[in-house]
């Protein structure tokens, strides 16, 4: 009687390799089809996650969400405030950036109203004349101008159409130029599109800067202001804002500056004169 055979370690091996290997040989595309998914649509999704982020429009701001928790406000808000009437110009300095670190933290909103009294205090006043020291270097009025040009740049990181009324009263009434620059960028930061009064205080400061002023540096900011208003917001410019535009083309010193009015006044081709 003839025994059974017992297969070999070796035996067993090819055995294996030829059920995996004969599949794919013969049947490739059902083998690609058993290939897990996941990769894919992983990098599917990123893309998609990018293509969301970058489409965002660069002026919202986080007013639809509660802000973060700021604990100890009142004190805070107290210390800042007393810094500020009371203190110089490193003083007030000092509160404005403690401001900020609680806007960098999403603890600030436009809604807040004392926090809008307080940063409208120091984009409109500045430091009180009786607390100036001239004798100090640090408190001259080019530093003081500096200072009051920071407070417009918070003005513009806390955004929200609370904040317009501020800039409006701003542009109506300042006469340095710096801070008008710097007004006038933030002009761009704070709303989707301009309001009426907004619109007519930028088209007051283009015609006294053409006419007056002559200050490069806010030759620049209207410009790109006026041509981000229309191409990102879709705002319709208004003909007295193009028509200042076209002057700078030929009041402007600068050639450069020259040079980006003509730019925005190909951009804005099709608006009515």
């Amino acid at each position: 009687m003839k025994r059974p055979t017992i297969p070999t370690p070796l035996s067993t091996t090819l055995v294996l390799i030829c059920s995996i290997l004969l599949p794919s040989l013969f049947f490739p595309q059902g083998a690609a089809s058993q290939a897990p998914p996941d990769q894919p649509e992983l990098q599917a999704s990123e893309d998609s996650t990018d293509t969301r982020s970058s489409n965002a429009p660069d002026w919202v701001r986080p007013q639809d969400r509660p802000a973060e928790p700021w604990p100890g406000r009142s004190h805070d808000l107290l210390h800042m405030r007393r810094l500020a009437v009371r203190g110089g110009i490193e003083d007030q300095r000092h509160a404005l950036q403690l401001l900020e670190r609680q806007i960098m933290a999403d603890r600030v909103r436009a809604s807040d109203v004392e926090v809008m009294s307080f940063i409208e205090q120091m984009v409109l006043t500045g430091i009180r004349t009786e607390r100036r020291n001239p004798s100090n270097p640090a408190d001259s009025s080019q530093a003081r101008t500096l200072l009051r040009a920071e407070a417009v740049q918070v003005l513009a990181t806390i955004g929200g159409p609370e904040t317009e009324p501020v800039l409006v009263e701003l542009l109506s009434k300042e006469q340095d130029a710096l801070v008008l620059s710097f007004a006038v960028a933030a002009a761009r930061e704070i709303a989707k599109a301009p309001g009426p009064s907004l619109e007519a205080q930028l088209i007051a400061i283009a015609r006294r800067n053409n006419n007056m002023l002559r200050d490069e540096a806010l030759s620049r900011e209207l410009i790109r202001t006026t041509e981000q208003f229309y191409l990102r917001h879709g705002h319709t410019v208004e003909p007295e804002m193009f028509r200042e535009i076209l002057r700078m083309t030929q009041a402007a010193e600068s050639f450069s500056t020259r040079r980006q009015a003509a730019e925005a006044i190909r951009t804005l081709r099709g608006i009515p004169e």
